[in-house]
């Protein structure tokens, strides 16, 4: 791989044109250092992918909230492009059971308050066998006895803080995370969930600005890296994914930003000849969890006149006296296009809290752990009937018309 003509070089070569590459190569640009990014898909973005729908309407199919202020940088600069939602514009939140009622707001308060404690708990204990799993059921258990007293309620909301601590942490079980490691990962003072006006496009049309189109390859996959010591440089193979076309390039650095789930999948492939790395980093690739979390958006004609006024979300708390399950009509529908009713039974249980945009006029839905997966092997139009399904349920939606979706998108 050492027959690399003068053109094919340049200083530093980015893998990956998420968030984090695009960072990068902004940093690199601003100093005046060349590079070249490289990218698998034919978009940028990564997790950071806002589609614009057939009503003209931008969705967010990847990330759209802003995690904390202080020390941000994401915030800084969504700040400065003017497409955060204001402080004073935010609305409430609040819990609604599967028997139809809010949750009071003061018992809602001390769930967030157990929450926190129990989670700084485990952001203190060292040196434990104990699975992450296990220790938040045993505590959020303990704590909840002397502050609900209604036992349905009470089991309902350990239920609860166990999915939504999947999510929230994109894994596929909480037994995968590692009890003694919780602490390092670092959570920013500030408002956790920062929703946008409208999308994350903005942020990523300005980090687009600054790099050059011709210093931008999509559709180029990473499929081999080696380093020639004697010449100091780094060779990678790339292979164009549309006309299946290879090429090498040569740099003195590389900076990888690809998910750690592909390092999981390519890592010893791509790095075969580099023995040394591969001691180094195999280990760290190999027990770095990385789980599912997929997104359903459905879209509707008018603003919802079913959803509660100033509210920005829902917390869906599903009581085991009053389970949420598949209707004689949804089982039907399954039926008829094949789909496992345990599956999307499993896709129902899942959903913890539902988001409307800020124009009402879509619904987001966020799903975690091994109903994540299910998504993905499921039409947008089940999934459709699905997830709207369970807002006709917690929000008792009558079945009318001008109450259903356009569609879904994931």
């Amino acid at each position: 791989m050492d027959n690399i003509s003068s053109t094919d070089y340049c200083a530093v070569i980015i893998v990956g044109a998420g968030i984090a590459g695009l960072a990068a190569a902004n940093t690199l640009a601003s100093n005046g250092i060349h590079f070249i990014i490289v990218e698998a898909q034919d978009n940028v973005g990564g997790r950071v992918k806002t589609i614009v729908s057939s009503d003209n309407i931008a969705v967010d199919l990847g990330a759209q909230f802003v995690h904390g202020e202080k020390n941000n940088k994401v915030y800084e600069l969504c700040t400065t492009l003017d497409c955060l939602v204001d402080d004073e514009d935010e609305s409430d939140e609040f819990f609604l059971t599967s028997k139809h009622k809010q949750v009071d707001s003061e018992l809602a308060k001390e769930v967030w308050d157990i929450r926190e404690k129990v989670l700084d708990k485990a952001r203190k204990v060292k040196n434990t066998k104990k699975l992450f799993g296990d220790f938040l059921r045993e505590n959020y258990q303990k704590e909840m006895l002397s502050t609900v007293d209604d036992a349905d309620t009470r089991q309902a909301f350990v239920q609860w803080l166990l999915k939504i601590e999947v999510e929230d942490n994109g894994c596929q079980s909480l037994n995968d995370i590692n009890l003694t490691e919780f602490g390092v990962f670092e959570t920013l003072d500030g408002d956790y969930m920062r929703p946008l006006k409208n999308s994350f496009q903005p942020f990523l049309d300005y980090l687009l600005s600054m790099i050059p189109t011709n210093q931008l390859r999509l559709n180029s996959e990473v499929t081999k890296v080696e380093y020639l010591a004697n010449k100091h440089l780094s060779i990678i193979e790339v292979i164009d994914r549309v006309n299946g076309c290879s090429k090498k390039l040569s740099c003195d650095h590389i900076i990888w930003t690809t998910s750690i789930g592909h390092l999981k999948d390519n890592f010893s492939q791509i790095f075969g000849t580099e023995n040394k790395l591969i001691e180094q980093k195999q280990s760290a690739i190999e027990n770095f969890g990385f789980g599912t979390v997929n997104k359903v958006v459905l879209i509707y004609p008018t603003p919802m006149n079913f959803w509660p006024n100033n509210v920005a979300g829902i917390y869906l708390l599903e009581l085991p006296s009053a389970p949420v399950k598949l209707s004689r009509d949804q089982l039907s529908f399954l039926a008829t296009h094949e789909v496992d009713p345990q599956k999307a039974q499993c896709i129902m249980d899942a959903i913890v809290y539902v988001c409307p945009s800020a124009a009402f006029r879509t619904v987001s839905f966020s799903i975690a752990g091994q109903a994540a997966l299910f998504v993905e092997e499921m039409s947008e139009m089940v999934l459709c009937r699905l997830c709207h399904g369970i807002l006709c349920h917690y929000l008792e939606i009558t079945n009318e018309d001008k109450n259903q979706p356009i569609c879904a998108l994931k």
